[in-house]
């Protein structure tokens, strides 16, 4: 456990830890993305994340709801619900 007492992997229901480790993958497909975007360019790949309850997938699609915020993209989070059909996405 870090000196300050906190433990960085205590689930947290998608709050940000006070360290982000081990999804440099993750995040650099991530940032990849994002700088195809700025330059006006189609991302060259889809990001998909999943995996079992509490594994840090909210937590990192902060992380780069964030990276994405700094860059002057608009973040909207669509619920299941209004994802009907091809025409409603």
């Amino acid at each position: 456990m870090p000196k300050s007492g906190v433990n960085p992997f205590r689930p947290g229901r998608g709050v940000l830890p006070p360290m982000l480790a081990g999804r440099d993958q993750e995040l650099g497909a991530a940032d990849r993305c994002l700088a195809e975007l700025v330059h006006g360019i189609s991302p060259s790949q889809d990001l998909l994340f999943d995996g079992p309850r509490c594994n840090g997938k909210t937590v990192l699609l902060l992380e780069i709801e964030r990276r994405a915020q700094e860059l002057d993209f608009r973040v909207e989070a669509l619920p299941v619900e209004a994802l009907t059909d091809r025409a409603a996405l």
